[in-house]
């Protein structure tokens, strides 16, 4: 298997330019063992390949039970679907679905290791079974395969080779996207069954073809039932696979000896008289669809990183870097690397290093977004050339636009990576980091409402039937119409029902943060009132509290993480509707700033700077505020946040936009995931 072949001499790669290993499979019948030869060659020497796409595991359960020998016995059908290709038992019965002798006959049922270069080497078994249905019987079969041309015990290579992934790909004469094998059920020899399929399919053709041959000859028949069978192989849900059949010149399908070309696939609607409320079938298609819009898109904006990280998070890797360092070769905005000769600020290039922290990755992203403006559409354009006064404003649409979208994208990155990015436990300052050598970035927020009534703390909250009632009942202090306390209480309704999930690590989150870096400017007047026609949501803001003691920061970030179980964490009521939980610090008269399309919010403290109106904010900490049935009924849309964000909305002080000054640790923060929801 891959990673257990640390004895085998791999053929070296020439220094200092692209090379790759490609491995040869000599022709045999379906029957025989598989023999193998691995070269070492050059990008210049042109030589002709097909790169494989399939997935380390089984693609489907019932395929763990199949042989991949003649030698190999058949196993009983009863145990089909709990014992795997070698001998271990899975799913829920357990190890006790066999008795002993069976398991230990089950043990002469590992697979041989194929032969390369003479020397024997251990692969998966979805591999060897892929080998088996590809290899042909006539023509040698040449295949970049990562698992067998990467020598995964060098972690340098490794980088190295994953770093020009998107160059193997896109070279490819083919690349061969394997679904997995047919199901024999009740089958005594389920190999011989393999080996009279392959003999009849097409996939036994794709060497010949290679070499030039004979023509591809591909599979006609495409029913639903088979559809339905290919869309269930995990295939589909695996993250590397993604660049890989994005990349393909030509991408062709292999499921056990059938072979479908791309656009045959396509072509069909697995959707079709599915009826609307059926939502599992959907499912079912989901990630065999999101890939082949991805593949169709693959020339446009779809493909810049932050789009892809966001559209396949949920895709299923092994190492958790992988959803970062597995889309950045299809990214058209970006390019990886690996050797020490690129500088990491150089723009548009990503380090491919898997001894790298969570953290640093996700560092890299968000400063490669950040650094990137993408041109906004536009319904209408400015007469001028570069330079000239017209051509700035469209820059600064489009750098504001980078501004105001880099919190979510944050947030979806520490998504994709597991919730792992931790920013250094120790203090800044002990690790010799001063923020200041980093720089700040600047971001674009709203603000959301003003704190005008502190509640209970959550313990109360969440206890005290007692505590929340009089919680319900202060609303009217405040909001005394009824359509309002009616979108208050249906609001509350749904919070409550989120944050009773909510654990000691999420209340740990909702937290008190120091940072002298992170400041921010809000725009008002005494019109500000006017500026909002449906809420008049800025009325009371005219008189911001002076009092900024115990929140004036220190130099560096406080990294330590408050006791959860006396974090202060009290709910809090604002203007424009606004329900929220905040750190013990806030008070009444503190502004509660979101961000444009996901729950992130932060507590900031105005004082007036003395100047044509604008106010000063101090941060006070992160907080986690309850959606309106607006925000609700429009999904992941933000109506307000549109309306706040919006080029008139910039255009036209007091509207509500607050620009912000961050430095990177406490962005990281506040975009750490609550309750397992970003958005």
């Amino acid at each position: 298997m891959p990673g257990s072949n640390p004895n085998f001499p791999y053929p070296p790669l020439a220094d200092g330019v692209g090379a790759i290993r490609i491995l040869t499979i000599h022709p045999a019948d379906f029957s025989e063992a598989l023999v193998c030869t691995l070269g070492s060659h050059t990008f210049s020497e042109h030589r002709h390949y097909a790169a494989l796409s399939y997935t380390w595991d089984d693609a489907y359960r019932d395929n763990s039970a199949l042989p991949t020998s003649k030698s190999m016995i058949a196993v009983p059908p009863e145990l089909r679907s709990s014992v795997t290709w070698d001998g271990r038992s899975q799913g829920s019965q357990g190890p006790q679905a066999a008795d002993s002798s069976t398991l230990s006959e089950l043990e002469s049922n590992k697979p041989d290791p194929i032969t390369i270069n003479a020397h024997p080497f251990l692969v998966h078994h979805n591999l060897h079974l892929c080998m088996l249905h590809l290899r042909s019987p006539t023509h040698p079969l040449k295949l970049w395969i990562d698992a067998v041309c990467i020598n995964q015990d060098d972690t340098d290579e490794c980088n190295k080779q994953v770093a020009i992934m998107s160059f193997i790909y896109s070279r490819a004469d083919k690349v061969i996207a394997w679904l997995g094998a047919k199901p024999f059920p009740n089958q005594q020899n389920p190999f011989h069954c393999m080996s009279m399929d392959w003999k009849a399919g097409e996939s036994s053709q794709l060497g010949a073809a290679l070499a030039g041959d004979a023509k591809m000859r591909y599979t006609t028949i495409l029913d639903k039932h088979t559809l339905s069978r290919l869309a269930d192989s995990s295939y589909w849900t695996r993250l590397w696979i993604v660049q890989e059949a994005c990349l393909a010149y030509d991408l062709e399908f292999v499921y056990g000896s059938n072979v479908w070309s791309f656009d045959r696939i396509r072509m069909l609607d697995p959707l079709e008289g599915i009826p609307h409320y059926d939502t599992d079938e959907k499912m079912r298609y989901g990630p065999m669809l999101r890939l082949i819009e991805a593949r169709l898109a693959r020339h446009t904006d779809v493909t810049r990183l932050e789009n892809l990280i966001e559209r396949f998070r949920g895709q299923a890797c092994s190492d958790l870097k992988d959803r970062v360092y597995g889309l950045i070769g299809l990214a058209n905005d970006a390019r990886p690397f690996s050797d020490d000769g690129y500088q990491t600020f150089k723009k548009g290039r990503i380090k491919i290093n898997r001894l790298r922290s969570f953290y640093d990755i996700w560092e890299d992203v968000v400063n490669h977004v950040y650094s990137l403006p993408r041109p906004i559409p536009r319904a209408w354009t400015l007469p001028g050339p570069a330079g000239t006064h017209a051509d700035k404003l469209l820059r600064t649409l489009d750098r504001e636009e980078r501004e105001i979208s880099i919190v979510r994208t944050s947030a979806i990155v520490q998504e994709a990576l597991g919730q792992q990015v931790k920013c250094p436990s120790q203090s800044i300052e002990s690790q010799g980091y001063n923020s200041s050598m980093r720089g700040t970035i600047r971001v674009i927020g709203y603000a959301a409402g003003k704190i005008v009534q502190m509640g209970p703390d959550y313990e109360s909250l969440v206890r005290s039937p007692e505590a929340n009632h009089e919680w319900v009942e202060s609303w009217d202090e405040y909001y005394r119409e009824e359509r309002e306390l009616q979108e208050l209480r249906a609001m509350n309704e749904e919070y409550m029902f989120r944050i009773l999930r909510f654990d000691k690590e999420d209340l740990s989150r909702i937290r008190h943060i120091r940072s002298l870096e992170t400041t921010g400017w809000l725009m008002t007047s005494p019109a500000l009132g006017s500026c909002d026609d449906q809420t008049g949501r800025w009325s009371e803001l005219q008189s911001f509290p002076t009092q900024t003691s115990g929140i004036l920061p220190n130099q560096h970030i406080q990294q330590q993480e408050p006791d959860p179980g006396i974090s202060g964490v009290r709910i809090c009521l604002g203007s424009n509707y606004v329900v929220a939980l905040v750190p013990a610090e806030a008070e009444v008269g503190d502004v509660i700033v979101r961000f444009w399309n996901c729950r992130v919010a932060i507590v900031m403290r105005p004082f007036p700077l003395h100047t044509d109106r604008r106010f000063g904010l101090l941060l006070v900490g992160r907080a986690d505020v309850a959606r309106t049935d607006e925000q609700q009924a429009n999904g992941r849309s933000d109506p307000y946040a549109e309306r706040s964000l919006s080029f008139n909305a910039r255009a036209c002080p007091g509207r509500g936009a607050v620009d912000v000054e961050m430095d990177l640790p406490t962005l990281q923060i506040i975009t750490t995931s609550l309750g397992n929801e970003n958005r």
